[in-house]
């Protein structure tokens, strides 16, 4: 029998998934406040400069118990080994690892042709493109340009021009042609499926900058907010150093601790090692990594498209500002010079004029309003396809709903079918009718009248049947 305490701590698996999932969000808000990011950044730079020190200091603390056990014996050379691990990781691994993501688009490209099928641009002739929107004012139904390694890397580019260049020529390991290849995919409507390997590579990514311990001190401890790419290179370089030492220098401690009793220089190095590999395992229970491309991704998204419809508030607003202007100037112009009105012209005009400034002020307001609008639904929709290209990456396919999914080719079936046979019954009522008509019993006036009667029932119940076809087969 449980009790009531017991109760409120053992949970389903389903609340404990929930509550996890929870969590998860919580920290997400969290790590998208300036302060929250610089606070990390400082813990992470501390600790992991700190936890290096306080790794020779623990390599000298061994050398004064190197003949005392085999496990003291070994251990700076493992500690050391761990070390130089560590440096060639962020030195040479580390950079390499950005070069993979366009790789793995390229990949998918080939895998999973549908996913880059570009909903801004229609193929009108081989490498030859017009935009969606031409397209529609042109009256044209031609089919979505579908990206492949024998495309251009840019709308703009089509064969024959001598900046042309195919996908499939880019060199992953230059740095140029990788950015040449993410600003390609932006421009033709598929930038999502960048940023979802880049956020499913960020696991992986690091540089020397953030793992040279008092290097990185200098170059990221000054600033207020770091961006979300170099607090996740932070992280991931401080796993890297956990996990190449922080296991066997903390069994080491504990040794030491169990041998020789609580000393200082053994107590120091234990806890900034203990300290260490929380935030490592932080790091990825939570994925900060991933979330902090994912937040730099969104920034560069956001600012993208903060640009583009500031360009187009900025003309909106030059014509509501001339209009209001040629208002004004016409009110003006019923009025008497400033001097020569009555306070009632001098009233009327302010009324007018207020009314002007009014209608100019809630313009502006609804366009904010409607730009505003725009940015949230172009955001939730790049996160959606984000989510989905992410679950691709991962699973190899993206799952389709097909229960939840409305099929209108199905729909369109049943509404037919249900048509047949509202017509069918009524054909049938009227053939039972004429059935059972006595013309031996009627004479010719009577038997007359009743198959007027029939066939005017008969063409009523058709034309409100073509009423409810038409309804549903319009």
């Amino acid at each position: 029998q449980q009790t009531p305490l017991q109760k409120r701590l053992f949970h389903s698996p389903q609340e404990l998934n929930h509550g996890l999932l929870a969590m998860c969000k919580c920290m997400e808000k969290a790590m998208k406040r300036p302060c929250v990011i610089r606070m990390v950044t400082l813990c992470v730079l501390t600790v992991s400069d700190l936890d290096f020190f306080f790794s020779i200091l623990f390599l000298v603390n061994l050398t004064h118990h190197f003949h005392d056990q085999v496990y003291y014996t070994c251990g700076p050379f493992v500690i050391g080994a761990g070390i130089l691990t560590y440096l060639t990781g962020i030195i040479i691994f580390g950079p390499r690892q950005k070069a993979k993501v366009m790789g793995k688009v390229m990949k998918l490209m080939q895998t999973n042709p549908r996913e880059f099928q570009s909903d801004l641009y229609r193929e009108k002739s081989p490498d030859e493109y017009i935009t969606a929107q031409e397209a529609a004012q042109q009256g044209q139904r031609l089919p979505k340009v579908a990206l492949t390694l024998e495309s251009p890397v840019h709308p703009s580019n089509p064969r024959g021009r001598p900046q042309f260049r195919k996908i499939g020529q880019l060199d992953k390991s230059n740095k140029d042609h990788r950015e040449l290849f993410r600003k390609g995919l932006s421009a033709w409507g598929l930038g999502y499926m960048w940023e979802a390997a880049d956020l499913q590579n960020s696991w992986n990514c690091t540089s020397p900058v953030h793992g040279l311990p008092m290097v990185r001190l200098a170059r990221f401890g000054f600033m207020v907010q770091p961006s979300p790419v170099d607090l996740g290179g932070l992280l991931n370089a401080n796993a890297l150093y956990s996990f190449a030492t922080g296991g066997f220098q903390l069994f080491l401690g504990c040794m030491l601790l169990n041998d020789y009793g609580y000393t200082l220089e053994t107590m120091i190095p234990l806890v900034v090692s203990s300290v260490a590999l929380v935030l490592c395992l932080a790091n990825v229970i939570w994925d900060f990594a991933a979330l902090l491309m994912k937040m730099d991704a969104e920034q560069r998204l956001a600012e993208a498209i903060i640009l583009k419809n500031d360009a187009a508030k900025a003309r909106e607003h030059d014509g509501y500002r001339q209009d209001m202007e040629t208002k004004t100037e016409a009110i003006k112009q019923k009025y008497p010079r400033t001097g020569q009105m009555s306070p009632a012209q001098e009233l009327a005009l302010d009324d007018e004029m207020r009314g002007v400034n009014d209608q100019f002020s809630d313009r502006v307001h609804r366009m904010n309003e409607r730009y505003g609008d725009l940015l949230e639904r172009e955001m939730n929709a790049w996160r959606e396809n984000l989510e989905r290209e992410r679950r691709l990456m991962r699973d190899g396919r993206v799952p389709t709903d097909s229960n939840d999914r409305t099929n209108h080719n199905t729909e369109a079936i049943n509404n037919r079918d249900a048509v047949e046979k509202q017509e069918a019954q009524i054909n049938a009522a009227f053939r039972n009718a004429l059935s059972e008509l006595n013309p031996a019993n009627m004479s010719a006036e009577e038997f007359a009248a009743k198959m007027e009667q029939i066939k005017n029932d008969r063409d009523a119940k058709l034309k409100a049947f073509d009423d409810m076809r038409t309804a549903l087969l319009a």
